[in-house]
């Protein structure tokens, strides 16, 4: 029911039919995606506290891969490959063969084997 004074509900906006207002986000999948993660990790044996930041070291990298992946160009670029001169930057230039973008792909297997490698055996 409508409040006179606007800290109410409006009146299009009715209770769950257990006396509770509508939460405002009507999305629930975030949620049930972060309950069925953190459960996973509770149960490979994971305590609470790593349960939960392993979560959001995943949620983080997956977001961060998307994000490159999206932000990529149509065409390969060579770019970096180009800009990293040996004598001034000997470790990324040893590893440069493996930064190609082809190597896309496989980062992120890497990546989650190396986050939940941390787990419990």
């Amino acid at each position: 029911m409508p409040v006179a004074d606007g800290a109410g509900p409006s009146p299009a906006v009715s209770d769950d039919g257990a006396g509770r207002a509508p939460d405002r986000c009507s999305n629930r999948a975030p949620l049930r995606f972060a309950d069925r993660l953190v459960g996973a990790l509770l149960e490979a044996g994971a305590d609470e506290e790593q349960a939960a930041w392993t979560a959001w070291t995943v949620v983080y990298f997956v977001l961060g891969l998307v994000q490159e992946e999206q932000a990529a160009p149509d065409r390969p670029d060579d770019r970096l490959t180009r800009a990293v001169d040996p004598a001034a930057h000997p470790a990324p230039h040893r590893v440069a063969a493996h930064s190609r973008p082809g190597a896309f792909e496989d980062r992120p297997a890497f990546g989650l084997d190396a986050i939940l490698s941390r787990l419990p055996e």
